[in-house]
């Protein structure tokens, strides 16, 4: 339609705007929905300084830190749906953030 009106020029404009607009928000909208979920086992705590450790390592990342209480997830679970197994070797790793006080 922009070739017959003589506007070659718009077509190409508009096009590239509505993917760099498109491409940009989608960026955007992902890296703002990034997050890291961490469940503490029963009984234990992050303690104000190790969890202020692992918000800078992860805002390197872009990632937000959500600590999930194990009553809090208790409620939210379904009672038919069983909870994954973590068997992953980096959770090891992050261990001693909650294990030790």
């Amino acid at each position: 339609m922009y070739a017959l009106l003589g506007a070659a020029d718009v077509a190409l404009t508009e096009a590239l705007v509505g993917t760099l607009l498109s491409t940009t928000l989608y960026a955007i909208a992902l890296r703002s929905s990034m997050v890291f979920r961490l469940e503490l086992k029963a009984g234990v705590e992050l303690a104000p300084e190790r969890r202020e450790l692992l918000e800078r390592w992860l805002q390197q990342a872009f990632l937000r830190l959500e600590v999930i209480s194990p009553a809090k997830n208790a409620q939210a679970a379904s009672p038919t749906k069983e909870k994954p197994v973590l068997t992953d070797p980096c959770w090891a790793t992050c261990s001693w953030l909650v294990a030790q006080r």
